[in-house]
């Protein structure tokens, strides 16, 4: 099996209940209140372990002790931590209201900022052609650019999750092989109107394999001119914090363990149905035993 290195932030969440999202200038008064360990790096590292990949986290934590709190809840969920780096400073904050079975996240960064070439380096030294490095977009652009370079120079393959959205630079795009956004990352990091507009639009600047995350549609794979749906089991969504982060572990891990990428996507779909059945973040993520019985 090939290894997953995750390099991204790792931030701790605070949770709270509402009703419904609150209108501008107003309070509500919430309920079940809850902190746990989160970010996207963190929570995509978590899923890929989870799903039985062999990995490692990349990034950085402040000194204090939700920092430690990563460390304790990544080493828990068989991720290795050879390459969390305490800085000084904060651990990344993420305050997170749900409602609805929907959620609004607000998010600094602190420690996560500070993730830069020099921790790249160590890192991928133990890397090796055909494994894989994860990144999304919760840390510098010029480490991810850094990274996924080096990554592609090593005969990695890469995966990038353009989240939060914002424009991707072209040279990140040259250096990606599975380009993973949800709906409305797709549209935004594109300029474009329409999923097929912007699928084109991402295939001339430099991507190989675009995977779009639908939501309760499951997703859609790209290949050139190819495009395979995957449709996601229906369930009742209690939360989606970790929904997208759970899809592209389990998707990763099984790419990683020499599966297909319609057997990849069936176990994503089946993983991030069961994470949104209850709250939390990388605790929400069912192992693989779990998600096993849904992929017969």
């Amino acid at each position: 099996m090939s290894k997953i290195f995750v390099l991204g932030s790792l931030n701790y969440d605070l949770v709270i209940r509402c009703d419904r999202m609150p209108e501008q200038g107003e309070t509500l008064a919430g309920y079940g209140f809850m902190g746990n360990c989160g970010g996207k790096g963190a929570n995509q590292a978590a899923a890929a372990a989870k799903a039985g990949g062999e990995v490692y986290m990349v990034g950085c934590v402040g000194g204090d002790v939700y920092g430690q709190m990563q460390r304790a809840a990544l080493t828990e969920y068989g991720v290795r931590t050879d390459f969390v780096e305490t800085v000084s400073g904060l651990t990344g904050i993420a305050v997170i209201v749900v409602a609805e079975g929907d959620n609004r996240i607000l998010l600094d960064a602190g420690a996560n900022a500070k993730v830069a070439a020099p921790l790249v380096d160590r890192a991928l030294q133990s890397a090796r052609p055909g494994d894989y490095l994860v990144v999304q977009f919760e840390i510098p652009d010029e480490s991810n650019i850094y990274a996924l370079q080096a990554a592609k120079r090593l005969g990695m393959t890469t995966v990038v999750n353009p989240a939060p959205a914002r424009p991707v630079r072209p040279e990140l795009l040259h250096a990606t092989d599975y380009f993973i956004p949800n709906e409305n990352e797709l549209l935004n990091v594109a300029g474009r109107r329409t999923e097929a507009e912007a699928v084109r639009e991402l295939f001339a600047k430099g991507c190989q394999k675009i995977v779009v995350t639908l939501g309760a549609k499951g997703a859609a794979c790209y290949d050139g001119a190819t495009r395979v749906e995957a449709p996601a089991r229906k369930v009742k969504a209690v939360d989606t914090t970790a929904a997208g982060d759970t899809f592209i572990g389990y998707f990763t891990a099984s790419l990683a363990a020499g599966k297909s990428a319609a057997e990849a996507l069936k176990a994503a779909n089946a993983a991030a149905s069961l994470t949104v059945q209850s709250a939390g973040a990388a605790q929400s993520i069912p192992y693989y035993r779990d998600v096993a019985p849904y992929l017969l």
